[in-house]
């Protein structure tokens, strides 16, 4: 769809040196108001990767994939989203212990992006700056890898987002 902004990636890609590769996977809608609209938004994606000579370096899956599959297979995790609530694929990119670069003006990417720590977050402005980030977090050592990994899970499981939840709740009605 055309809010996740995967077309902006093709971009960047071609911005980097010819050892980096793309994936971009998803369900593509069959049915709906949206069918044609995101219909459109694939077949421009897929013209862009041709026009700009990249279809060596792109794989596009159009079916559902099982995430965590990709993601042990990759070095980085982008979300060039906007308008995204809370983007759940990022959390699950830095608990597989992978530096997320993400859009710098979407609030949720903010909350959980760490400059230089578990990621980058980069404006939306020239797919040189995300092919800047890309270069710099490319060399993410193991240890690291573990360590931000270890730290989402620590911070994001049922029993601290309950608590959360229900502190929340009982904020709101003391309004």
């Amino acid at each position: 769809m055309p809010r996740k902004n995967q077309i902006f990636l093709i971009d960047v890609l071609a911005d980097l040196p010819e050892k980096f590769k793309l994936i971009l996977a998803g369900p593509k809608i069959e049915a709906g108001p949206n069918y044609n609209g995101d219909l459109n938004y694939l077949q421009t994606i897929k013209t862009n990767i041709s026009q700009k000579q990249l279809t060596d370096r792109v794989l596009v899956i159009e079916d559902y994939v099982l995430s965590s599959v990709y993601m042990k297979l990759s070095d980085l995790y982008f979300m060039p989203a906007w308008g995204e609530g809370l983007g759940t694929p990022m959390l699950e990119a830095i608990a597989c212990g992978l530096p997320v670069v993400a859009n710098a003006n979407e609030p949720a990417f903010c909350e959980w992006i760490k400059n230089g720590h578990n990621g980058q977050l980069v404006p939306i402005d020239s797919a040189s700056q995300w092919s800047d980030a890309v270069i710099n977090l490319s060399d993410f050592d193991p240890v690291k890898r573990t360590k931000i990994s270890e730290e989402m899970k620590s911070s994001v499981n049922n029993e601290i987002i309950n608590s959360q939840y229900l502190q929340h709740i009982k904020t709101l009605m003391k309004v």
